[in-house]
């Protein structure tokens, strides 16, 4: 570090970094150019404004396992509030910078942009294309959700926003003036990665790096050591409405940029000493929250506090559908309580932008390896709203409207043409939300289905599923098994002739011998010669022995002919019978056919001794593939029924089972 003289007052002015060619002088305010190791005066800084930063110049953190000093600060003023670009210089010489809004942190570094020449796009701060953004080519605007092209790659904008700068203070890579507006434009890709582009310079600055939290920045030498406790909602500020005069409180004064108040409708802009009404919302009737404003709960291991409610509406087919948003504040960020005809969910935003495919029947997106489909889409308007809100609400605020659902998660998107939020959230079963909140008295049941509400028979289908097929594999394995096991040897064969004209038609064949104790016989008879005839055999299977019978009989029959142009058959020409449990000895058939043919008839009987079974196989697939048919189409069904408060009532995707398989 070394230190120059102000040319102003002559008080020294710090600096830390080789690089940095600006200073402001920390006595009398006064900015200076360096050149070389002298300052030369350039002009005078306003005032910085409170705006709660808990950094300050001198602040340390490490980020990434690099230690990093803060240096030197830009503060912003926009529509929602303060922005402090925090100029740092890391424990390798390197800078960057670190902006701070609404309790969100991006560490960012300058980027070169190779041919700035070539972009294609501008700024248009007269909005004569309804933008701040242009396409300098085709001169049409261009909006929050476009994709721009930068330096070969594809980025997606996500907020274009206008700032004054108020003042500044440290060391700075460049020369600023109070008092300077610029447009502004975040972006993000597919990777979570974060960038912006300054347009405070022509061509503009891109700042590349990604979105982080406070805790990550492991921050030392804060300016307020107990800043934590002021995050933490100990300090609320009570101020009294400009309209009606009722109390009102403000938990958190750093967080809140509008106050609604819940007895007159009136939004308050809290960043104003004298507490500007905004605008107010008139109604017939006021909404009482199922959650009070400044209740508590635990969610994920965090206490968050109930800062606002809000409700929405849409429009569709002439019929007008509500819902309610609760804001949910806690120190590390904020999340949102939705509760649609008595469902809840809980939304987070997300860093990154989902790929949407928009080119299928049913739009899907993806994100973190996880797909989503396109459940509804249309807009959503504010209808009323109490309590604290970051940004200035206003009673008719219009925002597009996207929910893409995989249950029990759902992506939603919020678009204007200035800003596009992607939130992710979670379904809650009903006691969730009840046990974070403590409440003693029970929530009223979600009525229908819900967009991402868990399918209660999907884990019974899957469960059955993966039954049926490790049984199948079983059954498989034991049945091949079985069959290399069974002896199937053929014992006896021969071919006889029915004779019509024959007196007595029974007779016994020639003797067969069954090896093995107690195995199955099979006793075969074909006849190729059937043709529109039945023969029927009595056959007794006897042992030579002990003269035992085991008395079966066996029909063949086949028919065939043509009607009306179509031929038909029924029958077969061969069938088989099975006699269990037969013992080793001796043996011989006596058989006794009876035919309507008019002559005679060939026919050929086989005996196969130890033959393999597949009816036990058969009745097991029948017995364990039925709770797999009921359970999946309970599932179906369920699916089906969600769909009809959806953008596709009457279709039915199998890509939710797709994403589900995936995620096992």
């Amino acid at each position: 570090m070394f230190e120059l003289a102000c040319p102003n007052c002559g008080s020294k002015v710090p600096f830390i970094s080789k690089s940095s060619l600006f200073a402001v002088c920390p006595n009398c305010k006064s900015s200076s150019i360096r050149k070389d190791m002298d300052l030369e005066t350039y002009g005078k800084v306003s005032e910085l404004q409170d705006d709660s930063s808990p950094l300050q110049i001198g602040t340390t953190g490490k980020y990434l396992n690099n230690s990093f000093s803060i240096i030197g600060r830009i503060q912003l003023k926009y529509e929602l509030g303060f922005w402090n670009e925090w100029y740092f210089i890391d424990d390798k010489g390197n800078a960057g910078w670190i902006g701070e809004a609404m309790g969100q942190f991006m560490v960012t570094r300058l980027k070169k942009i190779d041919n700035p020449e070539k972009l294609q796009f501008g700024v248009d701060l007269d909005r004569k294309y309804s933008s701040y953004l242009v396409n300098k080519t085709t001169n049409q605007p261009i909006f929050a959700g476009d994709a721009i092209a930068i330096n070969k790659k594809e980025w997606i904008i996500k907020e274009i926003t206008v700032a004054t700068c108020v003042s500044g203070e440290g060391e700075l890579p460049f020369k600023f003036d109070s008092g300077y507006t610029a447009v502004f434009a975040d972006l993000s890709d597919y990777s979570d990665n974060f960038a912006t582009l300054d347009f405070s310079e022509e061509p503009p600055l891109l700042f590349t790096g990604d979105m982080t939290d406070f805790d990550s920045l492991n921050f030392q030498n804060l300016k307020d050591p107990r800043f934590s406790e002021k995050l933490a909602g100990k300090e609320p500020k009570s101020i009294s409405c400009t309209s009606c005069g009722a109390p009102l409180v403000i938990n958190f004064p750093q967080f809140t940029n509008t106050v609604s108040c819940q007895y007159c409708g009136s939004v308050l802009d809290t960043t104003n000493p004298e507490l500007k009404i905004l605008s107010q919302f008139k109604l017939k009737e006021k909404y009482t929250p199922i959650l009070p404003l400044g209740a508590k709960c635990n969610l994920y291991n965090q206490e968050y506090t109930v800062l606002g409610y809000m409700r929405r509406k849409t429009l569709v087919d002439k019929i007008t559908y509500s819902w309610e948003e609760y804001l949910l504040y806690n120190p590390k960020g904020y999340i949102w309580l939705n509760c649609n005809e008595g469902h809840w969910m809980v939304f987070k935003t997300i860093k990154g932008i989902p790929v949407v495919n928009s080119t299928v029947s049913r739009p899907t997106a993806s994100y973190h390896k996880d797909k989503y489909l396109l459940f509804t889409s249309g807009d959503g308007e504010v209808d009323y709203a109490i309590g604290e809100f970051y940004w200035r609400i206003k009673k008719g605020d219009k925002a597009d409207l996207q929910d893409y659902v995989s249950p029990p998660l759902m992506l939603s998107l919020e678009k204007t043409p200035s800003e596009i939020i992607w939130t992710r959230g979670e379904y809650l079963e009903k006691e969730v939300v009840k046990n974070a909140f403590l409440m003693q008295s029970p929530l009223p049941d979600g009525k229908g289905i819900a967009p991402s509400q868990p399918n209660p028979h999907q884990k019974t289908w899957k469960r059955n599923w993966k039954i049926a097929v490790l049984s199948f594999v079983a059954a498989i394995i034991f049945q091949i098994g079985y069959c290399n096991h069974s002896a199937n040897q053929k014992v006896f064969n021969k071919e006889y002739t029915f004779l019509k004209s024959a007196g007595d038609k029974s007779f016994v064949s020639e003797g067969f011998h069954l090896d093995g104790k107690e195995k199955n016989v099979s006793i075969e008879v074909e006849s190729r010669q059937l043709n529109n005839n039945y023969i029927y055999f009595a056959i007794a299977l006897i042992n030579s022995k002990t003269d035992v019978a085991l008395d079966t009989g066996i029909e063949l029959s086949y028919y065939h002919g043509v009607d009306d142009g179509e031929s038909w058959s029924e029958g077969s020409t061969k069938e088989f019978i099975i006699i269990e449990d037969v013992e080793e000895g001796d043996y011989y058939l006596r058989i006794e056919p009876e035919s309507d043919v008019a002559s005679s008839l060939r026919y050929e009987v086989t005996v196969v001794r130890d033959t393999p079974r597949y009816t036990p196989f058969i009745l097991f697939l029948i017995f364990i593939f039925p709770p797999i048919f009921v359970s999946l189409f309970k599932y179906k069904n369920f699916e089906s029924d969600r769909l009809q408060n959806s953008d596709y009532a009457n279709s039915y995707s199998s890509s939710y089972d797709d994403s589900d398989d995936e995620d096992e």
